[in-house]
């Protein structure tokens, strides 16, 4: 298939930073709602909806962020995320449903009438402006008066920790600085809310992984609304006090980041949560205390719970590889899981050494185990160890 016209995308590229720049413009102060007795949320979505001819992009969604809350919006490419945070920033108007912030349905305003900043992915910095006058933009544009302008600049170069730098374009400045005065401009006109939308995707991992701690003590000392869409599990469990895992338009799942983690409701939300084992098998038996899986050729294994599923039902048995024990020797517990096999493969990350076993009946299992000294694992390729771990660090979800 041809490509499209150069034309046509330097005319979508110039209607994205029209976007981005128009936001930057936006006004950020409204009379706040009533104060309730409960103190609702800060941003109610209400069975949000958006198709962009026969697809649906947001399918469904209702979510209640609260005030002071870092929220991610996780998934992988086309799961409807970055759609969902448009629609908050006014870029993409919803089909059906409500966008409450502090009670006041802004669904049908536009960006720049909504008290909401975005920080983009490309920063969307203007290369002639010095560092001070991109952060000073929006509050130019509403008309602030020049030493107020001046005062609040030095505040938001202190607060991100660029003091000094003010003079400087953004050409001078390295990604991570540039990656700050983005923010800084976000920040300048203290809206209600900031979206934030794969802001750190284009740092190197040390880079990331800073920037990240930085962001998440900004948040906390600003006592400050963030919802950050990333497809990162790393960063979302990083930075997050609660955040929506989104599948196909919809909310796979919401809760903490530990929460999701230990707690999967399903063999999506498992798999793209962190790395995980997975049986399937069918439930053999259950009583109020335990449950068994049937796997097969691969034998039994105990779970501590089965929710409510029951006898018979094919289900799937997810174990995290850092759950698994891993020795030479057989282990002499009765009451734990237990898989024999031959070291298939070793991933040596550092902090840890990833060990793949596959067990005589076709298995394939991770264990990781933390290396405690310089010299990392001990067992090589090819040996024959057991694997063990107890029941309650079995999960059973829907195959």
């Amino acid at each position: 298939m041809m490509g499209r016209p150069r034309a046509f995308l330097c005319a979508r590229r110039g209607q994205e930073l029209s976007e981005q720049h128009s936001l930057i413009d936006a006004q950020s102060a409204h009379p706040p709602a009533a104060a309730a007795a409960s103190r609702p949320p800060l941003l109610r979505i209400d069975n949000v909806r958006k198709r962009f001819g026969g697809a649906a992009a947001v399918d469904g969604v209702s979510l209640e962020i609260g005030r002071g809350e870092f929220f991610a919006l996780l998934g992988p490419s086309g799961c409807g995320k970055s759609t969902l945070l448009r629609i908050i920033a006014g870029f993409e108007m919803a089909d059906e449903g409500r966008i409450l912030l502090e009670g006041r349905d802004i669904a049908g305003e536009p960006p720049h009438r909504r008290p909401v900043n975005m920080m983009f992915q490309s920063y969307a910095l203007f290369p002639h402006m010095t560092v001070e006058r991109n952060i000073a933009f929006g509050l130019r544009q509403d008309g602030m008066r020049r030493r107020e302008i001046a005062e609040r600049v030095a505040e938001m170069l202190a607060l991100v920790q660029l003091e000094g730098l003010g003079g400087r374009r953004p050409h001078q400045l390295s990604g991570g600085q540039r990656q700050r005065v983005a923010l800084a401009r976000a920040l300048a006109k203290r809206p209600k809310l900031l979206l934030l939308d794969e802001p750190l995707a284009a740092l190197d991992k040390k880079l990331r992984q800073e920037t990240q701690s930085q962001l998440v003590a900004l948040q906390r000392k600003l006592d400050a609304t963030f919802v950050i869409v990333t497809h990162d599990q790393d960063e979302a469990m990083m930075l997050a006090d609660r955040m929506a895992v989104m599948r196909q338009g919809r909310v796979a799942q919401l809760g903490t980041p530990a929460e999701i983690y230990e707690r999967p409701n399903s063999r999506y939300v498992a798999g793209f949560i962190g790395d995980v084992n997975l049986i399937e098998g069918t439930l053999a038996r259950r009583d109020r205390n335990a449950a068994q899986v049937d796997a097969g050729a691969a034998g039994y294994f105990r779970v501590a719970s089965a929710g409510s599923r029951q006898v018979g039902e094919r289900v799937v048995l997810a174990t995290r590889p850092e759950k698994l024990r891993l020795a030479r020797e057989a282990p002499d517990d009765p009451a734990a899981n237990v898989v024999h096999g031959v070291i298939e493969e070793i991933s040596y990350l550092g902090e840890r050494t990833v060990y793949r076993v596959r067990s005589p009946e076709g298995l394939l299992l991770a264990a990781a185990v933390p290396n405690l000294t310089r010299e990392g694992g001990p067992l090589a390729r090819g040996e024959k160890v057991w694997l063990t771990w107890p029941a309650e660090a079995g999960m059973v979800l829907d195959p």
